[in-house]
């Protein structure tokens, strides 16, 4: 099957076939961008966030992304004791705070799992670690994080879980 190119704006969606369609998330960034909704037989499949902030979610047409069987989402904070990058720098350069997920685990109870990317090689994987630790156990289980960063961006980096 041959799909076209074109331009999907927010809550556009270009149809695969009668079962898969593709829908653009509105994200808030520092520059435009979207997230993009993969859903079948009107099921959200796959959520993934690109480059935005918590609020993101917040927003009414993005909320299929919270009840898909898996969001992949960016977090660019990890450090809980005030160090780099603060809650407040992250959230200004238009990026997810790990604190943001833990002051709202309640909205991903619909989500299957959670896969956490964007993280950066400033961060040691104990300092992540710590910080998954602080998530309340029903979103702890679900929720991996990409290391690849850390890894020097090596393709055969793990995904760890909890």
């Amino acid at each position: 099957m041959a799909l076209g190119f074109g331009r999907v704006c927010t809550r556009e969606e270009v149809r695969a076939d009668d079962k898969w369609r593709v829908t653009a998330l509105r994200s808030t960034h520092t520059i435009p961008c979207y997230g993009y909704l993969l859903s079948r037989c009107d099921v959200p499949e796959v959520a993934y966030t690109g480059d935005t902030t918590f609020s993101t979610f917040r927003l009414p047409e993005n909320s299929a992304a919270l009840r898909a069987k898996l969001l992949i989402m960016e977090v660019s904070g990890w450090d809980l004791e005030g160090g780099w990058p603060s809650v407040e720098r992250t959230q200004q350069s238009g990026h997810i705070h790990i604190k943001d997920v833990i002051d709202n685990a309640d909205i991903f109870k619909e989500v299957g799992n959670i896969v956490a990317f964007h993280v950066q090689p400033q961060n040691s994987e104990e300092l992540i670690r710590g910080a998954v630790s602080m998530l309340p156990p029903a979103i702890r289980s679900k929720f991996h994080v990409c290391l690849a960063a850390l890894e020097s961006f090596n393709a055969d980096a793990a995904v760890w879980k909890r």
